[in-house]
């Protein structure tokens, strides 16, 4: 082997190695290895949670995304985790009384003279296209909340 061989040789086996000892320490979790919804979930139904401002309760069981009542809520400017209220909305599938509570202190900071809608939004790749829909879950108003799902 002459020089420029071994050279390329160590390199590789050095590449190989950093990637290997990334993969390892990580989880799994290091690119092209990821489990991220954005590698391995395309094309797959989903959901995120839209919260919007409302004057009244909602009258249909489900709206299309240009149809949204309302006004959209930016709970930053709340001081409140976008990320924590859609992981606990979209993890209860039963609202019980504590839930109910639990959510609310979630968003105590919510201005008690504002009425806010929490939405589940589904999304699904059908044969014509994209099927998105707004599912009305939850409404705040003074210091209630309570379910609106049918």
């Amino acid at each position: 082997m002459d020089a420029i061989d071994v050279k390329r040789r160590n390199i590789l086996i050095f590449v190989i190695s950093v990637f290997v000892l990334l993969v390892a320490t990580h989880d799994g979790e290091f690119w092209p290895f990821s489990i991220f919804p954005m590698f391995s979930k395309a094309g797959q139904p989903w959901q995120r949670i839209v919260i919007r401002k409302v004057e009244a309760a909602p009258s249909n069981d489900y709206y299309a995304l240009d149809e949204l009542p309302g006004f959209p809520i930016a709970l930053d400017a709340y001081g409140v985790e976008a990320i924590d209220v859609a992981d606990f909305v979209r993890h209860t599938t039963h609202w019980t009384p504590q839930r109910l509570q639990a959510l609310s202190h979630l968003l105590q900071s919510r201005p008690s003279s504002q009425q806010w809608l929490v939405m589940r939004v589904d999304g699904q790749k059908t044969i014509d296209g994209i099927r998105i829909q707004a599912v009305p879950l939850l409404l705040f108003n003074d210091s209630s909340v309570f379910e609106v799902t049918p």
